[in-house]
């Protein structure tokens, strides 16, 4: 049984927090440093559009727990605001701002190399650390910059490297022996990223710069607040009161708002709500299962608290299919209990959805189909397709073989006239 859980992205709204400059906090949750390219292939115009970029993502941040370095390169690689730099969002983006146009190679193993050094001078050995390359090129010269036998080191010193890479040169190659390919995100080109800062998003792998223990609640919402008084605050805290469920999994109603679950209606949400409550609905489409043409679907095993309005079941019935390959196109079936004819073999996901009184849960299940079931009208169907191609293949014969005798007639008439 497969369980969907889907992170909340949507919730990562801009942030606007009004905090007083200060020194760098050397007990900062997190040192974050961006290495802004500034080479000659990314141009004078796109710089600019990297900038704000960077100045609007670092504005977002809560400088009382964050400290923020930024980095440019090019031909060598030189710090426009350090870690160990009064921190504030006005301080970073005039850095950021106020930063020229270089030109020249992509210094992308210098830059690592100077953002490092920041790390063991400026962050606690309890900080997490994260590396935001923005980039529109591979290391260059390659013979001098090549960035692979750097992950040892950043690995070493528990850094995170984030890549934004922005158009078509770039090859990931060069860059996925430092850090996964999921934290590498393609970009159309720069001026896409100042649409994606400007109307309040981030890319989804940016993620954890907002959202630190990823349970769908900001950072900026759990900054000062303990809940179960466990020595780590909410925003670090998978798990903010407690009590075994993990705060993603409390929004029981799937809205991606956590604030409005409150099965128990004493007020407090449930995610900050230490005491263990019963799910207002839990969908379970039942175990993996292989068949050879047909199954039956069964949702009796998911539990509807008394009280609720009568539950809906929902199946969404999906063929896992490979570009260009003809699949059959995803159905609904409605039932706590349905039976599925597949007319296809191949690998399918069920999803079942249940939902009662505002609440809902959805839970998937796998199944392989090696065996193909041909309802009657679909073989009348087939049937009716073979009697015509049948026919236009005999009409196609007759053809020829008065195509043969006219061909035949035209070689006698042909012999007769050369004859005489």
């Amino acid at each position: 049984m497969m369980l969907s859980r889907a992170l909340c992205f949507f919730l990562l709204l801009p942030i606007s927090i009004a905090v007083s400059s200060q020194s760098y906090a050397s007990d900062a949750r997190a040192n974050i440093i961006f290495l802004m390219d500034a080479s000659g292939s990314v141009g004078e115009e796109a710089f600019e559009d990297e900038k704000r970029f960077v100045a609007n993502l670092a504005s977002s941040f809560d400088y009382r727990k964050v400290n923020v370095g930024i980095v440019r390169f090019s031909t060598g690689a030189d710090i426009l605001h350090s870690l160990g730099d009064t921190q504030s969002a006005i301080a970073v983006e005039a850095a950021v701002l106020g930063a020229s146009y270089t030109k020249g190679s992509t210094f992308t193993r210098t830059a690592l190399q100077t953002a490092m050094k920041q790390f063991d001078t400026y962050s606690g050995d309890e900080s997490m650390r994260f590396v935001v390359l923005v980039s529109d090129g591979n290391p260059y010269p390659s013979n001098t910059q090549d960035v692979c036998d750097l992950k040892d080191d950043l690995n070493d010193r528990s850094i995170t490297t984030l890549g934004l890479l922005v158009g078509d040169n770039i090859n990931l190659q060069k860059l996925s022996c430092i850090t996964d390919y999921e934290k590498l995100i393609p970009v159309k080109d720069f001026g896409a990223l100042v649409d994606i800062s400007s109307d309040g998003s981030i890319p989804s792998g940016l993620a954890v710069l907002r959202d630190f223990d990823l349970d769908s609640v900001l950072n900026k919402d759990e900054l000062l607040i303990d809940t179960d008084n466990d020595g780590l605050p909410n925003y670090i805290d998978s798990d903010d009161d407690g009590d075994g469920v993990l705060t993603f999994e409390e929004d029981y109603n799937a809205n991606g708002n956590l604030n409005d679950d409150d099965t128990d209606r004493d007020g407090i949400a449930e995610y900050l709500d230490a005491e263990v409550t019963e799910p207002m609905v839990t969908a379970n489409a039942g175990p993996d299962q292989i068949v050879l043409d047909q199954v039956q679907l069964d949702g009796s095993a998911s539990t509807v608290l008394s009280g609720l309005e009568t539950a809906s079941f929902t199946w969404l019935i999906e063929q896992s299919c490979a570009d260009g390959d003809y699949c059959e196109a995803p159905f609904e079936l409605v039932g706590q209990a349905v039976t599925v004819d597949f007319v296809m073999q191949g690998h399918y996901t069920v999803t079942l959805t249940v939902e009662s009184d505002g609440y809902s849960h959805s839970d998937s299940a796998a199944l392989a189909v090696y065996g193909m079931a041909y309802s009657p009208e679909y073989v009348a169907q087939l049937k009716k397709k073979l009697k015509k191609s049948r026919s236009k293949v005999k009409a196609l014969r007759e053809k020829i073989k008065k195509l043969k005798a006219r061909i035949q007639d035209l070689k006698s008439r042909l012999h007769d006239a050369l004859a005489d």
